[in-house]
């Protein structure tokens, strides 16, 4: 599994840094570089630098020329293309590494982690309907989805904040360096990081700023694998200071595993299907702990923010047992299925309050308190204000024609696989391009939300995302039906639900006319 015929930018195996050499050899275990002189940015005499002069030698090959249009300066260079796409140009490969190595290994976990998300979800269906439980609902499932997709799309406009800022510490600032290949390193990491989400998670409900990213992940009423998908789009802009404290000794290769790892670990924790699990609820973060942390009954508030481990809850008293049955989501619910809007409304919220409210203290207070804070209130609000959930509860739910939610999966499915192509072939389109994609994601994700949400122009906003697709296909010469090809079956999807939503809208025209002729 070494890249040895790879051409990337080298990195050094405790910095994760560029040396003299670009070309890297990568080996999966240790995560270290094998070096290399020449290669892309060495002398050119040999194989490798033979291979690679067009990228940093004259630039008459095509990757070159695709290198300059680009980053826009048209020179061929490799300092000059990451200086456009990367910043400033201090340690220009190593800030390119940082997009390598973020942005870019997080598209290739997430691929690599699809189907034993699919596979565990598709389980956890068959558990649930075995025990007599609510099986995922199709609209709640595809919010907690779309979230987790809108998480994603910085990584193709910028590099991974938290990598590329721990990076930069740990090269300028760090006064120990810890062996990368010692198992202490590692358990330091793995204690480090751990302890680091903590409060990550804790601040990112008690500090209103940050609750806005988080209240994403709390906002779905249901309570499966799906919902550890539903992740904030705000909140990684903010998270990356709390980990900062690690790059003054730990290397960032160790630190980039452990908090993949921290994530990935909590996603069989978002289930009904596992009770307890004995003396280890004392230890780690279970399902039982974190239905807790879900919950959004008076006792289950700001309880429970372990990621991996539940001792940092007992030894800070945040700690709480599941008790009486939990009841999920947001303590006042959204009411709507469409995800900008869920990424959104906290936010806009926090605005709205501090332009309305009085004084300086008030509207910073405001930003840096609790969600629950008022004036003449403590910093998180009073329990007391918390309403009790009603019983039986009710979930938001519109109810659709199975035909139409076929129809948003279908088109989901699809936006998705276009996603992770323009991942994978980032550096085959210009800036302009991918934020047109990444615009056009957004809208479609907006749209099927509002057709959950029954809204009564969706289907206008339907009809003009798939003219839109089509318009972009013919300006840019794509293949069609005449070749068979996963552009071709995009192309005859878009194109079929085109005409069928223009009939239903012509025929809905139609019987208002006649409506009101009569």
């Amino acid at each position: 599994m070494t890249s040895a015929n790879a051409v990337v930018d080298c990195v050094d195996p405790v910095k994760m840094t560029s040396t003299n050499a670009v070309v890297a050899y990568v080996d999966p275990v240790k995560m270290t570089s094998a070096k290399r002189s020449g290669g892309l940015c060495g002398s050119g005499q040999d194989d490798v630098s033979k291979r690679s002069g067009g990228l940093c030698g004259s630039g008459q090959d095509d990757v070159s020329k695709r290198s300059g249009g680009l980053c826009g300066s048209g020179q061929d260079d490799v300092s000059t293309r990451s200086r456009v796409v990367c910043g400033s140009g201090q340690n220009d490969v190593s800030k390119r590494n940082g997009d390598l190595c973020g942005s870019r290994w997080l598209v290739i976990v997430f691929c690599q982690a699809i189907p034993y998300f699919l596979l565990l979800m598709g389980l956890e269906g068959v558990v649930l309907a075995a025990q007599g439980k609510e099986l995922p609902r199709a609209n709640d499932a595809f919010s907690s989805i779309s979230a987790g997709l809108l998480s994603l799309l910085h990584g193709l406009l910028f590099r991974a904040v938290e990598l590329a800022c721990f990076i930069w510490v740990y090269e300028r600032f760090s006064f120990i360096t810890l062996p990368w290949d010692s198992p202490l390193t590692w358990f330091l990491g793995f204690l480090g990081v751990d302890f680091s989400y903590y409060w990550v998670h804790r601040c990112g409900h008690e500090v209103n700023l940050l609750w806005a990213g988080h209240q994403a992940h709390h906002s779905s009423e249901d309570y499966n694998l799906t919902t550890a998908l539903r992740q904030s789009a705000i909140l990684k802009y903010f998270q990356w200071v709390f980990y900062m404290p690690m790059a003054l000794c730990v290397p960032p290769s160790i630190f980039c595993v452990h908090n993949q790892f921290c994530i990935l670990y909590q996603f069989w924790i978002h289930t009904e299907t596992i009770t307890k699990l004995g003396p280890l609820e004392y230890i780690i973060n279970t399902p039982s702990h974190h239905r807790v942390h879900h919950g959004r009954n008076p006792y289950c508030i700001d309880k429970n923010y372990g990621g991996t481990l539940i001792i940092w809850d007992i030894l800070f008293g945040t700690f709480q047992q599941e008790e009486a049955p939990v009841v999920y989501g947001l303590v006042h619910p959204l009411g709507t299925w469409e995800p900008v809007m869920v990424q959104l409304c906290h936010l806009k919220h926090i605005i709205k309050s501090v332009k309305n409210i009085e004084g300086l203290g008030n509207k910073l207070s405001v930003i840096l308190k609790g969600p629950g804070w008022e004036p003449g209130k403590p910093r998180l609000g009073c329990k007391e204000d918390l309403p009790e959930v009603e019983s039986p509860v009710r979930k938001y739910d519109h109810s659709v024609p199975v035909s139409i939610s076929v129809y948003i999966w279908t088109h989901f499915t699809a936006i998705i696989a276009g996603y992770l192509l323009l991942s994978v072939h980032r550096q085959d389109y210009t800036t302009e391009m991918v934020v047109t994609n990444v615009l056009y994601i957004c809208f479609s994700l907006s749209t099927f939300g509002l057709m959950y949400d029954n809204w009564r122009f969706s289907p206008v906003m339907e009809l003009v995302r798939c003219v839109a697709f089509i318009m972009a296909y013919e300006v840019m010469d794509m293949p069609r039906y005449l070749e068979l090809s996963p552009l071709s079956v995009m192309y005859v999807l878009y194109f079929g639900s085109s005409l069928l939503w223009a009939g239903l809208l012509l025929q809905q025209w139609r019987f208002t006319v006649k409506g009101h002729v009569q």
